[in-house]
């Protein structure tokens, strides 16, 4: 109880620090008083919010990043790409024709991660004993899917397994990384029970996959398992790149396509950004290597119109264009 109590006041300062950040913070204020344009409120109303970004660290533009996480992710990965920065996330490529879905290959959708458990085992893959065979599940006659992965259909194990090494390599090249990049999409998880990992894929995405259902179980992290996701995969990136990394941690605005609790899908994403936000922001206080960048909260303050897509899911490329581009301004030297 002592140790709870602990932790729970660990982050109270005092009267005079409060002020002093509050006499420091030109952007302190929500409630429109002056009617200059610096409020919150009056930032809200424009299309797309000003937000003040204060980096905690500048980035050498000749650093090599390497971006995890969900789609959001991958914007993140091509965007810095196009600016010439060296992405070690962009190196691996799968033949187009080894997904599902037209269209993932060319966005190395393969490597989207989602939630933070899932995002700390592949993180921590190249560690395991089975690290070529975890999550990997058979579906018919030599037909397996890879369920650590995203979006790659069922293939000969042979081919499968190929794929999975190539997975491994890269998470190994993470020692490489001066930069990682992480961004959280969601806290609805699934657990492989046989293998004792856990994966990116429902099992109830497809028929196939379903058959094996019980294989798996689902799990609705709450903030302190985030919190501990979340320092298992710092300390992980701390450990292998000798302490010199940097780190970003943003939360995807990309809403949950579905819900599996029995709540409303819109109070179901709601829980899943808040308890995200609050984990992210936390670690981020507590290591002066880890900023925190709000591309959540620029997306959900913009017009709706510029937005979002017509699906109600997908962020318009223009916006992620602006949200990268103050990313590019704020970090990179």
């Amino acid at each position: 109880m002592g140790t709870r109590i602990a932790q729970l006041i660990g982050n109270k300062i005092s009267f005079k620090e409060a002020s002093a950040n509050t006499h420091a913070n030109p952007h302190r204020i929500h409630l429109v008083t002056a009617g200059n344009g610096r409020s919150g409120a009056e930032r809200l109303a424009q299309p797309i919010p000003e937000i003040a970004i204060k980096p905690k660290f500048k980035l050498d533009g000749d650093g090599r990043f390497f971006a995890i996480g969900s789609c959001f992710a991958r914007n993140i990965e091509i965007a810095l790409a196009r600016n010439g920065v060296d992405c070690i996330t962009t190196r691996l490529r799968v033949p187009s024709d080894c997904y599902e879905i037209s269209g993932l290959g060319a966005r190395n959708g393969m490597l989207n991660a989602y939630t933070p458990y899932s995002m700390r085992d592949i993180v921590q893959l190249p560690t395991r004993a089975d690290a070529l065979e975890a999550g990997v599940l058979q579906v018919g006659d030599d037909e397996w899917v890879d369920m650590l992965v995203s979006g790659i259909r069922p293939l000969p194990r042979a081919q499968l397994l190929d794929i999975r090494a190539s997975v491994v390599d890269l998470y190994r090249d993470l020692a490489q990384a001066d930069v990682v990049v992480v961004t959280l999409g969601y806290t609805e998880s699934w657990y492989d029970n046989q293998d004792q990992i856990f994966v990116n894929r429902s099992p109830g995405g497809s028929s196939r996959t379903l058959r094996r259902g019980e294989r798996y179980s689902f799990q609705n992290l709450n903030a302190a398992q985030v919190a501990d996701a979340l320092a298992s995969i710092a300390g992980h990136v701390h450990a292998v790149t000798g302490g010199r990394a940097k780190m970003i941690i943003t939360t995807s605005p990309v809403p949950l396509h579905a819900t599996f609790t029995n709540r409303d899908v819109i109070c179901a994403n709601s829980y899943s950004k808040a308890t995200l936000l609050s984990a992210a922001v936390e670690l981020a206080s507590n290591h002066d290597w880890i900023d925190y960048y709000p591309s959540y909260e620029m997306v959900m303050g913009a017009d709706r119109d510029l937005a979002w897509l017509e699906d109600g899911v997908h962020v318009k490329p223009a916006l992620i264009d602006q949200v990268i581009g103050r990313f590019t301004q704020a970090y990179l030297a």
